[in-house]
């Protein structure tokens, strides 16, 4: 009982076997895990690009960002992304450093989030419009980081650093809502009284 959950499984075993077994699964492991590293390469461009835009003597964020490349110094150094959202909110007045930084969402934003910052919006807008009692159309935080994102045309980092405490409040109650939900439809699938079901 309980051996069969992800959290005690091992599927880096699991997944290596099956794709030794199978050349298919083997490709499609192999496609997987390309796609995965190309999205984590974006993220550290991105990052490695932003730590330029927004060293400076003070934040020394290029040196900490080389210090997390270096296997020797890793240990020691710094996250780089709470120390990158700290300088963003430091140069939010920098018009050139904003207008770099913009220039960076423009390049990186869909690899990193999988959509454009425009698909973000417009689906955003959309919501508002088609179903303006929906919860996020409802909900302050999240209008107030639409708003920086898609109104006022902020660069993400900026945007992201300047919401980050009010959007991570929000979070644990919308992963305490998204269980809801996934509870009662298991429970309507399992009682037979889902749409389609006989």
């Amino acid at each position: 009982e309980g051996l069969c959950q992800s959290d005690v499984l091992d599927l880096d075993f699991f997944v290596g076997r099956l794709a030794d077994e199978s050349p298919e699964c083997n490709a499609l492991v192999a496609e997987t895990q390309l796609l995965q590293m190309q999205k984590h390469l974006s993220v550290l461009d991105f990052y490695a690009k932003s730590a330029l835009v927004l060293h400076d003597e003070k934040n020394k964020l290029g040196h900490h960002f080389a210090k997390r490349l270096h296997k020797h110094q890793r240990e020691e150094a710094r996250e780089v992304e709470p120390l990158l959202m700290k300088a963003a909110l430091q140069h939010g007045s920098s018009k050139p450093r904003m207008a770099r930084l913009f220039y960076l969402d423009r390049l990186y934003y869909d690899k990193i989030h999988g959509f454009t910052k425009n698909q973000y919006c417009d689906s955003n807008f959309q919501l508002q419009k088609e179903q303006p009692e929906h919860w996020i159309s409802q909900n302050q935080e999240i209008q107030a980081y639409v708003d920086c994102l898609c109104v006022k045309q902020q660069p993400s980092l900026w945007c992201d650093a300047h919401h980050a405490e009010p959007l991570a409040l929000l979070q644990p109650k919308v992963v305490q809502d998204m269980q809801e939900a996934s509870r009662k439809l298991n429970s309507l699938l399992q009682t037979g009284s889902a749409v389609g079901v006989p």
